[in-house]
């Protein structure tokens, strides 16, 4: 009875990251959190596998492009989570492409940000980067 449930998580975690004809890995953009951290905004993107990303500053409006290839979205359409900060206005998010998602971070001015990179996630901090208390703000796509 114990091999069932082993069996079924195994499926499961396949199903998350699968491969496409051209045998690439295809992850899926699961969840896009804001949280803050004293003077520091961050935009946290979660998926099932982040390699190769690319992002930009673009004008007019100032924003943040984010680009992650070999992705889907796990929810359809586009979507956006107004934010409101000082520094942040609004984080969008679509399928730019067939296999790419695409994160957009519409910002105030030219904040400075450093990116940083772990398993399965890419954070985005904005401001000071001094560390303080977490302040989790429930901003995020819902998505889990």
């Amino acid at each position: 009875m114990k091999k069932i449930p082993a069996i079924i998580l195994s499926v499961f975690i396949l199903a998350l990251t699968t491969s496409n004809s051209f045998g690439q890995t295809i992850g899926f953009l699961k969840n896009i959190k804001y949280d803050q951290n004293g003077s520091q905004d961050i935009v946290s993107i979660y998926s099932t596998y982040i390699r190769d990303f690319k992002f930009f500053r673009l004008e007019n409006p100032e924003r943040i492009v984010v680009d992650i290839p070999n992705n889907l979205l796990a929810v359809k359409g586009s979507q956006t989570i107004d934010i409101g900060s000082s520094m942040i206005n609004s984080i969008r998010f679509s399928q730019f492409t067939e296999s790419i998602s695409r994160v957009v971070i519409d910002v105030n001015g030219k904040p400075q940000y450093k990116v940083d990179t772990n398993s399965g996630c890419l954070t985005f901090i904005f401001g000071e980067h001094t560390a303080t208390g977490l302040k989790t703000e429930d901003k995020s796509t819902g998505v889990s």
